[in-house]
């Protein structure tokens, strides 16, 4: 299992560097124009697969580098070439797609005809797995949240303003009681009692204001709560995992 660890947590850690924080909106915008030909989806494989390839410190498996980098142009290039790479399922399919292939080479690179560099025996798997939960947070939990939150339009009329968010009462539901049972289970109360606090103060005075205000309120509730979410299930996978 320590031979999984010591390639998983490099590949996931150099995914989420390549496909969160190295990718600026320009390269992105250029990589939708341009598609399989861009010189941004160029610059992007190559960091994908060096950065794979120098994470993983695996200097006798180029395939890494190959594997990743050839991937991600297929992915993306798949992606983009779509006709909203916006659309939330896409991002879905995409993210999905490169965990598979991830996946895949963690399997292959464990195998026992791999010869394993000494820098990979260095023991820092638990400060690598706090790192990608710390990681995961910021960004690939801001764009998920983002996501999720982008079914909804505040100012599109597709939402009449006597109506409320179509299901924003039940996915806040199910955002209240994962977080209650996670807190219980924890038996962290006090948690529970700011959660409901919270809950209060957001709430407090809606039914005095108009519609429009009433929509607000539950947007900022289920994306607070989403996030609030997030990072707690994300922070009790890291510790379990530890």
């Amino acid at each position: 299992m320590d031979e999984v660890w010591r390639i998983l947590i490099p590949l996931l850690l150099a995914h989420i560097v390549t496909d969160f924080f190295s990718q600026t909106k320009g390269m992105v915008e250029k990589k939708r124009a341009g598609k399989w030909k861009s010189s941004a989806m160029l610059v992007h494989v190559l960091i994908a697969g060096s950065t794979a390839y120098a994470f993983t410190a695996l200097w006798q498996a180029y395939e890494i580098f190959w594997i990743t980098a050839l991937s991600h142009w297929l992915i993306d290039g798949w992606k983009n070439s779509r006709k909203n790479p916006d659309k939330p399922s896409l991002f879905w399919a995409d993210q999905s797609l490169h965990i598979f292939v991830i996946a895949g080479l963690c399997l292959w690179l464990t195998s026992p005809s791999i010869w394993y560099d000494p820098l990979v025996d260095a023991p820092w798997r638990e400060s690598g797995i706090i790192l990608l939960g710390f990681l995961f947070v910021l960004q690939p939990g801001s764009v998920i949240v983002q996501k999720v939150m982008s079914q909804w339009n505040l100012n599109s009329s597709g939402i009449a303003l006597n109506e409320e968010l179509p299901n924003a009462g039940h996915i806040i539901g199910l955002l209240e009681r994962t977080l209650i049972f996670v807190f219980v289970v924890l038996q962290q109360f006090a948690a529970i009692g700011f959660l409901i606090a919270a809950k209060s103060i957001l709430r407090f005075g809606s039914n005095a204001k108009n519609n429009q205000e009433r929509k607000e309120t539950e947007y900022i509730l289920v994306g607070t709560l989403l996030s609030f979410t997030l990072a707690t299930l994300t922070g009790l996978i890291v510790t379990w995992i530890l």
